[in-house]
This record gives structure tokens, C-alpha cells and sequence, in this order.
């Protein structure tokens, strides 16, 4: 075990917070004074003795709530790490230690300690799936030393799991939630869990951001974290799943990852907010699994220079629609501008995503949206998300054209692609084999082995057709619709080129 003396940034926050407000204080308030209007050292103990007992109240009554997972599961041989699976929280900043590889031709076992906290008297407990991921059963011990077996219910691409104790004659203390649509930049946040397997600490500091956004991909499917707190309480290793709480000892977030390059606290964490938290265990409980609606498209911002081109103030870019999802059959084209879905207000990429998720497959939404300066309406049913294949597609070798303009290069399709792609034989297109870093084909959303099929009005059936239609691309003029075969999720996608903010 390793341990890392840290300054205690929590502390002397909150004495220079105090310092601040005391500078305030006047004779006049405080009849504990001196003549210059400044408090007393007497009156400045008194002060921090009371900030710190309202800290004491909050261990006292939140600790009960949070618990200690151990999780293990049988791995096959030749896995990484053998005998210790990393609960260190996904670190946004991949760790630059190489990781030993296993020779063993014998299965071994993968343990991990992460933590947890009670959301209901009979046993339910919310965690981080990265800690459980792969366990059916788990060993929970609670604050006060006893110990429960739990089954495991998880959703991988949220990173949450839910954990019910087999335990029905007893009544467990459980937490509550706050609205974490309210927090803000500059609160206290208190974390609490079983870092470096040391259970019950707590660490102090403030609600550094919110809205951060990050996506952490991995063999099986990424995992999404679209709406994260962002604290500097300090998460390390073995936090994973424990509750982030306010002021009020309330649930704000679950403890889910960091920031740093050294896979323990650098004053960066993270933390699911309670809201979307609790969505995902509802469904967890209720269905024993998560079901999210799918729309077809990639929302991106609508930046302050699109506000400005297209006259609308608030909403959702459309980026990309494939072209057999809902959004395609309805209608929905590349570089509307969606203001509304299901009856709730669009100010932004993550309040369309955040909405479109919260829909169930089957179900019917209304869509308002904005084209070439034009209100329409859509009524769109979701559909359940499409099985995304894991295995990379590769292309044959024949000189590609380079088309330097908007930073792509592409081939004519052949006889092997279409074999491999298991395309039909008369499938005609580009072969797009290279996209330049930072140029308008990679912020469109080209990528290696898409197959391109339109541009604009021009039918593309060779590599040449797309040199030539692009070369026709004037920079500040209009938006241009790419069509093209999508090797990666093997669907037809149209991508806006937007050509009205490329200089």
C-alpha cells in the first residue's frame, strides 16, 4: 500500500473561507471585538469550532449510509492483472505503467474493493459497475463491521450498479437524495467511502464544476458519462460508488472517476449526479435492466458563431442522422436545429442526449425543430439502440487520392472491401482510407472506412467522383450533406459539412 501526504487543501480552504467572512464582521454585530472592527481570536475558535461541529454532524449521520464492496470474479487465463482487478476510479488520464500479462494457462480469480450507499431500508445499495462489473454476488460490510452478501444488478454503460444485502429481518438506514439540478460551482462537497480499502473516511472540498462530459471506451461498449460533477474532495482508489454529499449530509453524486496521471487524487474528481443516478436504479429494480430510446442522430452544441449564422438562440445541432433510425424515417436531416423533444426545452447537446435517454423504446416523442430558418414538427416512436459490432473492418491496399482541401483521402471501392463489409457486390462509393487531425472532415465525422455515396447533389461511385465534388467546396458559402456507408455501426449516415462557419 502506498500512501501520499497530501496538504490539507479542505482545511485551509475553509480557514481562509472564514478569514473572508470575518473581514465583514463588525463592532456593531460582534461586541467581541477590537476597536479596528476585526473579530477576536476568541471569536475566530468560536467560528471554527462551529464549522467544524456541523462537519462532525455530517459524518455522524452519513457514514452509517455508505458501505464497502469486495467483489471477485473466475477470469479466464492469460487476463491482465491476475490476482487484483483495477477498482482504481476510470481515470480520464490513462495510466502510462505498463500492466503485467498473465501466462498461466489456469483461470484466476479478480478481486476489487470499491464502496456503496444504502437507498433503502430493505438493502438496496448504489454503486459504481466497475467495481462489481463481472460479480453475481458481492460481500458488503457495513459501517459498524457487519457483513451482508449482495446480488448484483448492472448497467455498463451508465457505470452504476445496484446491490441488494440478503438480509429480510433487518432494517438498514438509507440516505437521501438531493436535486443535483441545483448544485453549484463553489459549495462544499464531502466525500465518503473506502479508499485504499480504508473504510469510513471522509474528505472535504468544493463542487469545482458541473456538465462535465466524458466518454471512456472499452471492449464491449463505452461507457457514457454525459452529465458529471466535478469535485476536488479527494476520490482515490476504492471511492468508486460511494456517495458525493452536500452541506446538508445529502446525496449529490456517485463517486465514479479522476483526473489524474498517477491513478490517485490530484484534486480532480468526479461524481454521477443523484438525479440521473436514481433514473438508472429505478429501472435497475424495477426491470433488472436499463432500457434507453434511440433516436439516430449525434447532437453537438450549438456554438455562439452557428447561434448567430442561423438566427436561433437555443437548441441542439444536428450532426449526423443515420438514415435507418427514427430520426432518419421521420424525416430529420443533418444540420437541423432541434429546440424541443417530448415536450421538454433543448438548450444544448447534453440536455437532447440527457432526454432522448430518459424515453423508453416504443414510445412516441414530439420534435421541434428549426430547417433554413423554417419551425417543423416531428412526432418520432424510438426504437431499443442497435447492437454495435466489435470487430474492426480493414480495407485493402490501392493508392488512395488525397483530398487536401477538407483533409480526406479516398480510394474506389474493391471486390475484397465489399467482401469484407459483406456489402452487396453493386455497391458503388468512396473508400474514405486517412482523415486529417482538426480539419472539417474530422469535426464533420468522417472517420477510416466509411464509404462516402453522396455529396450534396453529386452521386459518388468513385474515389475520383469525390475529389471532384469536393474540390467544388467553397469555404463560407453553405452546409453540404455527406451520404456515406458507415463500416463502424454498418449504417447509412448523413453528415452535415458545414461549410458556413469553415474560413
Amino acid at each position: 500500500m502506498r500512501f501520499q501526504y497530501r496538504p490539507r487543501a479542505a482545511a485551509v480552504s475553509a480557514l481562509a473561507f472564514l478569514c473572508a467572512c470575518s473581514l465583514a464582521f463588525t463592532p456593531q454585530a460582534f461586541g467581541d471585538t477590537v476597536s479596528s472592527g476585526s473579530p477576536t481570536p476568541a471569536l475566530q475558535n468560536s467560528l471554527m469550532l462551529q464549522l467544524q461541529d456541523e462537519f462532525t454532524a455530517i459524518a455522524r449521520s452519513a457514514v452509517p449510509y455508505v458501505v464497502n464492496i469486495k467483489a471477485s470474479r473466475t477470469v479466464s487465463s492469460g487476463s491482465k492483472n491476475p490476482t487484483q482487478r483495477d477498482s482504481t476510479p476510470p481515470s480520464i488520464v490513462p495510466p502510462t505503467s505498463p500492466v503485467p500479462h498473465d501466462d498461466s494457462p489456469f483461470p484466476r480469480r479478480m478481486d476489487a474493493t470499491g464502496s456503496g450507499v444504502l437507498v433503502s431500508p430493505d438493502g438496496y445499495i448504489i454503486t459504481n459497475d466497475h467495481v462489481v462489473e463481472g460479480s453475481k454476488v458481492v460481500t458488503v460490510t457495513l459501517s459498524d463491521g457487519r457483513e451482508y452478501y449482495g446480488s448484483v444488478l448492472e448497467d455498463h454503460q451508465s457505470d452504476l450498479a445496484v446491490v441488494k444485502i440478503d438480509a429480510p429481518n433487518v432494517t438498514f438506514p438509507c440516505c437521501k437524495f438531493a436535486d443535483s439540478d441545483k448544485v453549484e460551482t463553489g459549495q462544499w462537497s464531502i466525500a465518503i467511502g473506502s479508499p485504499f480499502d480504508l473504510r469510513n473516511t471522509m474528505t472535504v472540498g468544493f463542487i469545482s464544476a458541473t456538465h462535465r462530459k466524458q466518454i471512456i471506451p472499452s471492449l464491449a461498449s463505452a461507457r457514457f458519462y454525459p452529465d458529471l460533477i466535478q469535485t476536488d474532495a479527494a476520490i482515490n482508489p476504492g471511492n468508486s460508488g460511494g456517495p458525493l454529499f452536500d452541506a446538508n449530509g445529502e446525496v449529490v453524486g456517485i463517486n465514479v472517476a479522476i483526473e489524474s496521471s498517477v491513478d490517485s487524487s490530484a484534486g480532480i474528481g468526479f461524481a454521477i449526479p443523484a438525479n440521473f443516478a436514481k433514473s438508472i436504479m429505478q429501472q435497475l429494480i424495477k426491470n433488472g435492466k436499463v432500457t434507453r430510446g434511440y433516436l439516430g442522430i449525434t447532437p453537438a452544441e450549438l456554438t455562439p458563431a452557428k447561434q448567430e449564422i442561423y438566427g436561433v438562440n437555443a437548441g441542439s445541432w444536428v450532426q449526423e442522422v443515420d438514415s435507418d433510425s427514427p430520426a432518419g424515417r421521420a424525416g430529420i436531416h443533418a444540420g437541423d436545429i432541434i429546440e424541443s423533444f417530448a415536450g421538454k426545452p433543448v438548450d444544448g447537446e447534453l440536455s437532447l442526449r440527457m432526454a432522448i435517454m430518459q424515453e423508453a423504446p416504443g414510445e412516441s416523442a414530439a420534435i421541434n425543430l428549426i430547417r433554413n430558418g423554417k419551425p417543423l414538427s416531428y412526432s418520432v416512436v424510438l426504437a431499443a439502440p442497435p447492437q454495435i459490432p466489435t470487430a474492426e473492418s480493414g480495407v485493402a491496399s490501392t493508392p488512395p487520392i488525397d483530398q487536401k482541401k477538407i483533409g480526406v483521402s479516398v480510394r474506389n471501392l474493391t471486390d475484397s472491401d465489399r467482401d469484407q463489409d459483406k456489402l452487396s457486390p453493386d455497391t458503388v462509393g468512396a473508400l474514405v482510407t486517412n482523415v486529417l487531425l482538426n480539419s472539417p472532415a474530422e469535426q464533420a465525422g468522417l472517420l477510416p472506412g466509411d464509404i462516402i455515396t453522396h455529396i450534396g447533389k453529386h452521386e459518388i461511385k468513385t474515389a475520383l467522383d469525390a475529389a471532384n465534388a469536393l474540390n467544388e467546396l467553397v469555404p463560407g458559402k453553405e452546409m453540404i450533406m455527406i451520404v456515406l456507408h458507415s463500416t463502424a455501426p454498418g449504417k447509412t449516415l448523413e453528415i452535415a459539412l458545414d461549410l458556413k462557419t469553415w474560413k
